[in-house]
């Protein structure tokens, strides 16, 4: 399977808010060449209660050119605010990494044109969480990429203030049976018929507007063999349901969680649950 179906369709590999305040940030970002004059950073350190982070936390840092609410750094993997820099809504940087090895960043560029998600290492000065707090000085000058045309080139040197926020709590933690009939996993179970079967109009029901938008994208990508790869994916995915470990809820999102660290978001959307 292609990487940009598995980045398109997070809900099938492992898948009106209000506003969080910005912390404090001094310094000089630019994303090909725009300065942003005005950047807004965010923080928010994830816990690892689903087991299917590489570290016990995951601090995240967002440098974006505007706001965003603090929903779009939820979940485990591809996070809504990529949806936001493929639609041009937002620019900016997204760095996350272990508070315990600083020194080993994913870094994704969030622009129309990038998304690219890389391992790098850059230059992190006097780190320090305290309580409620983050603070440090990033630098970083991507050079590896500068003969790509198509490739963002993102540099920046900034130092940030700004207050820790953390996701929802868990209010679930299913296994088992209690796992096998949860709303998610049956819901999972009809997405998977449907994209076994290569029924399109089934699959825009049960699954989220931002992942709508991302399957119609993806299926005129295909194009005529849209249903084709679609229907691998559903059987794989039919198969891998009969092995589900864990459903871990969220308040109004979850993940179920498949072997091999598979794993499957959801969000209650419109009075049900549907793949995010």
């Amino acid at each position: 399977m292609s990487l940009r179906l598995l980045l398109t369709f997070a809900l099938l590999t492992l898948s009106a808010p209000a506003v969080f305040g910005a912390g404090d940030i001094t310094g000089k970002f630019t994303i090909n060449g725009k300065t942003i004059t005005a950047p807004h950073v965010h923080a928010l350190l994830h816990d690892n209660a689903e087991g299917v982070l590489p570290s016990p936390t995951q601090m995240r840092i967002l440098v974006t050119d505007r706001e965003v609410p603090i929903e779009a750094l939820y979940g485990l993997t591809f996070l809504p605010v990529g949806d936001m820099g493929r639609r041009g809504e937002v620019e900016g940087v997204l760095l996350q990494f272990d508070p315990a090895k600083p020194g080993e960043v994913d870094y994704t560029v969030l622009t129309p044109k990038g998304l690219q998600t890389v391992t790098i290492r850059i230059s992190i000065k006097g780190l320090k969480v305290v309580g409620q707090k983050v603070s440090g000085s990033f630098d970083y000058t991507d050079n590896s990429f500068a003969s790509d045309p198509d490739y963002p080139k993102v540099s920046f040197s900034f130092r940030i203030d700004a207050p820790v926020k953390r996701p929802p709590a868990v209010t679930a933690d299913l296994k088992g049976t209690a796992a096998r009939n949860s709303p998610q996993v049956k819901a999972l179970r009809a997405i998977a018929d449907a994209i076994a079967t290569g029924n399109f109009a089934a699959l825009h029901k049960l699954t989220s507007e931002r992942a709508t938008i991302r399957n119609k994208e993806e299926i005129e990508r295909l194009g005529t063999g849209a249903k084709a790869t679609y229907k691998g994916v559903g059987a794989d995915l039919q198969r891998s349901i009969r092995g589900v470990m864990r459903v871990v809820v969220r308040g109004d999102r979850a993940v179920v969680i498949l072997p091999e660290n598979g794993r499957v978001s959801f969000i209650f959307e419109g009075g049900t649950w549907k793949g995010d």
